[in-house]
This record gives C-alpha cells, sequence and structure tokens, in this order.
C-alpha cells in the first residue's frame, strides 16, 4: 500500500467561532488540496440513512436484550446457514426489504457529489488542475449498497452486498432487484440441486469475499494523499490497514464520528459529529 503525502493546507483565517466549525473548515481546506481521497465508511453512514445495525450488518433491530444478541448472532452466521438455512434467509429478507425502503444519506450524497465534482471539468478557478474520475474512492464494510444508489463511481464495498447472489455449491451468481422475486423460504440454485442462494456478503463467522478483497486490495495500490473515516471505528483489520498505512507516510487521516473509536487516537482531525451533519457543512464550504 502507497500512500502519497501532501503538505498541509493553508488553514482559513482566524476568526471568532466554535472549535467544531474551525475543525470543519480545516477539513474542508484538505479536501480542496487533496489530489487523491479515500474515503472509510461504516455502520454510523447507513445509522444516518436510518438504518441500525448488527456487528456491521445494517436493516435490523438492535437486540433488546442478551438472549435476543446471541439468537441474531447465530442467525446470521455461516454455521447457520449451513445447518438452518430457513433462519438466515428469515433475517436476510427483513435486512433487504429495509435496507431497499432506506435512501441515501447526506454523506453519501456528499461523497457522490465531490467525486462528480472532481471527475468533472475543472474551471480556470479549481484548486484541481485537470478532472480525475479516478480522485475518490470510497471503501465501505456496509452491505445495503447506499453509496452505488447515491451514485458514487468508485466503490469497494469489502464486505459485499445484499443484492448479489451466489450458489453455496456451485459457481452461479446473479444480481437481484429484491428478494421478493425469490421463490421459496430458501431459494435454491437454478442451475445445480443440492445448492441453495445466499447473498454474497461476510457473515458473522467468515472472513471477506476474495473477490471484494481483492477489489479493495486493487484500490490501495494506488496512491492517496488524504483518508477520511465516516461512522467508522475502522477495526476490521481491512479497513484499519489502510488507515496504519496512511500513519506511517504521515498522510493526513480525517474521522468523522462523535464517538471515540480505536483510530481516533491515530487520527490528525477529529470531528466528533455525525457524518450526515459534517457532510452537509462541508459540502457548502467546498
Amino acid at each position: 500500500i502507497f500512500f502519497r503525502p501532501c503538505p498541509d493546507p493553508e488553514p482559513p483565517s482566524p476568526r471568532p467561532m466554535s472549535q467544531l466549525w474551525w475543525d470543519l473548515q480545516l477539513a474542508a481546506a484538505h479536501l480542496k488540496t487533496a489530489r487523491r481521497v479515500l474515503f472509510i465508511t461504516g455502520a454510523g453512514v447507513s445509522a444516518d440513512a436510518g438504518l441500525s445495525s448488527f456487528y456491521g450488518l445494517a436493516g435490523l433491530p438492535v437486540p433488546q436484550t442478551d438472549a435476543q444478541a446471541a439468537e441474531l448472532q447465530y442467525a446470521l452466521s455461516r454455521d447457520s446457514l449451513a445447518c438452518s438455512p430457513e433462519i438466515t434467509w428469515s433475517h436476510l429478507r427483513q435486512m433487504e426489504a429495509r435496507c431497499r425502503a432506506a435512501r441515501p444519506s447526506a454523506a453519501h450524497a456528499f461523497m457522490a457529489w465531490y467525486a462528480a465534482l472532481r471527475a468533472g471539468p475543472q474551471g480556470p478557478d479549481s484548486p484541481w488542475a485537470a478532472a480525475d474520475a479516478d480522485a475518490v474512492w470510497v471503501c465501505t464494510q456496509n452491505v445495503e449498497g447506499l453509496h452505488q444508489r447515491a451514485s458514487s463511481r468508485n466503490v469497494a464495498a469489502v464486505r459485499g452486498t445484499l443484492w448479489d447472489l451466489r450458489c453455496t455449491h456451485c459457481g452461479y451468481r446473479a444480481a437481484v432487484g429484491g428478494y421478493a422475486e425469490l421463490p421459496g423460504d430458501v431459494p435454491s440454485c437454478p442451475e445445480c440441486e443440492p445448492g441453495i442462494l445466499r447473498p454474497d456478503i461476510t457473515l458473522l463467522g467468515e472472513t471477506g469475499g476474495a473477490d471484494a478483497l481483492a477489489s479493495f486490495q486493487a484500490v490501495l495500490r494506488a496512491p492517496f494523499d488524504l483518508v477520511v473515516a465516516a461512522g467508522s471505528s475502522a477495526n476490521s483489520p481491512y479497513l484499519l490497514a489502510p488507515v496504519q498505512a496512511a500513519k506511517k507516510r504521515q498522510t493526513p487521516i480525517i474521522e468523522i464520528n462523535p464517538a471515540p473509536t480505536a483510530i481516533s487516537g491515530a487520527v490528525d482531525l477529529k470531528l466528533a459529529v455525525g457524518a450526515a451533519d459534517a457532510c452537509q457543512v462541508l459540502r457548502q464550504m467546498l
């Protein structure tokens, strides 16, 4: 992984303001000077779209008791899919219905808008030298596809997305518009008899899918000079790696999260606010 350091942007001129406002202006200045930007997003961005998450899987109600949590943890595991697929699919259908009904938040919209801004024609007053369709990437652990629905161009979904299906037995794959079109409580594979279909996402107890992780690693081969972690604790190994690499190369790291996380001590700028709120202000500043 290689990150290209960039010079610190000139800070805005001092004036009476809150610390958060000052930090938002500094974040906007970084976004104006960065040549390539990596956004890392997690459950907090899904929450801004009205989707609660359980172990990073959006669209599920938050368990109220330890027993409910244990039941849900099993239902969304690879063991349940193998032994009790009807239980897993019952929860997957609930997840999919809630996620399909959700709409992208202001954070999703901002990242798509910023990427389009960088990819479009650059006028004489633009801080960027030329259009670059590859200047902005989003790496997300969310499976609800809201970045894609917000029209982000470059998205590496490291845990997959709910609407990409694969067979548990053969190599069959398909993309669907919704689970309502799938027959039966547990949809069977149309190309082999023993196989059943499953979403190509990382269930509990599984490591990341080979295709998703290969896409993620390909993204990280290109140099970035700004990393923004929004609504993510980045505590999974594949999302923590670019943060650690950025820190090692002194690449600026911005965190947008109202709560402290495992990476808060490593970032250069902490915006202690929700991703949607921060992104609405950043859009006005750019």
